[in-house]
């Protein structure tokens, strides 16, 4: 049968029959031409696999994380560095008559640090973390101290605190230093970020440590930025390979490794982790600073009063009952 009878005439109109027939035929032909044309340009090729960038660091900002504590009244001085994490503060007023500057101070008192982990006396790098407070705090007589707002002393007694000290130099002898109001280092923080102290991982604190581990990171993986790549050769395959030019900071360059202090025994008043259970906030003004009284000295006479009354009932009743005999 064909498409088009003998008889049709040219430019006739179509049967239903043949119209349906053409349409069949067009429909095969598409069908037929696709699938060729896709056997002749290959499959679609596959997306290429994301590539997951290497997380960086983010830009250390001196005035990022500056943590809120409750800030004790006036301004203060460093008189003593024992180590990098403990030190002597005394309070600085300073009055002016006419052009005549006057400076009273208070009593010092031993603080802490919160939050940090520096050499101890005698330990490897000890003298070089007290050399690099004093280089920071020499002459600077408008420190500004925080305590910790939740956790306000150790398990010493010493109060627990943060300092924030100007980054320029130290004003000049006669000029009145007016407080800080403009950019402020955190010192526990700038201990870690140049490798002289870790994060305390174990002691009690409220302050948000989360990133001073990056700035602990960051000593530790220091690159110099003026030579930040280096060749070196590959054992394996003898060929020169190009790594980062890593050089640590701080007492890492030098190989010290700072322990942390670990699990702190139970004492009265403290749990195994140092946490205080009823913790006192003081906020004694610059000239009245001095030490507490420890709470374990207060503890002691309740003590001895509960030892002395059962023992007075215990003989009472005994001197009751030989009398009933």
């Amino acid at each position: 049968m064909t498409l088009f009878s003998r008889r049709q005439k040219i430019g006739a109109p179509l049967g239903s029959c043949q119209r349906a027939t053409l349409a069949c035929v067009a429909i095969f032909a598409a069908f037929s031409l696709g699938g060729c044309a896709s056997l002749i340009a290959g499959p679609e090729p596959e997306a290429p696999p994301p590539i997951f960038q290497k997380p960086t660091l983010p830009v250390f900002d001196a005035a990022d994380n500056i943590t809120a504590g409750v800030k004790l009244p006036g301004v203060y001085r460093v008189t003593s560095v024992l180590s990098g994490e403990l030190m002597m503060i005394q309070g600085v007023t300073t009055t002016m008559s006419g052009t005549v500057e006057s400076k009273q101070y208070g009593v010092p008192e031993t603080v802490r640090l919160a939050g940090i982990v520096a050499p101890a006396p005698g330990q490897p790098g000890w003298q070089s973390a007290v050399a690099k407070v004093n280089q920071w705090l020499a002459g600077k007589e408008n420190l500004t101290v925080e305590t910790d707002a939740k956790f306000p002393i150790d398990l010493d007694n010493h109060r627990m605190v943060q300092i924030y000290f100007p980054p320029g130099p130290a004003p000049k002898p006669g000029t009145v230093a007016p407080t800080p109001t403009g950019a402020l280092w955190n010192l526990n923080r700038m201990l870690i970020h140049t490798g002289y102290a870790v994060v305390d991982l174990f002691g009690a604190t409220s302050i948000d440590i989360q990133k001073w581990l990056n700035d602990e990171e960051f000593a530790k993986t220091f690159v110099d930025p003026k030579k930040p790549t280096i060749e070196v050769l590959d054992p394996m395959t003898g060929q020169k390979v190009t790594k980062p030019n890593i050089q640590p900071l701080g007492l890492w360059k030098l190989g010290i490794v700072i322990p942390q202090r670990g699990t702190l025994a139970t004492v009265q008043g403290t749990t195994a982790t140092g946490i205080m259970t009823s913790p006192t906030t003081s906020t004694r003004k610059p000239g009245v600073i001095g030490s507490k009284t420890p709470a374990k000295t207060r503890a002691t006479p309740t003590t001895q009063s509960s030892t002395r009354t059962k023992t007075r009932s215990t003989s009472t009743k005994t001197e009751t009952t030989a009398r009933a005999l």
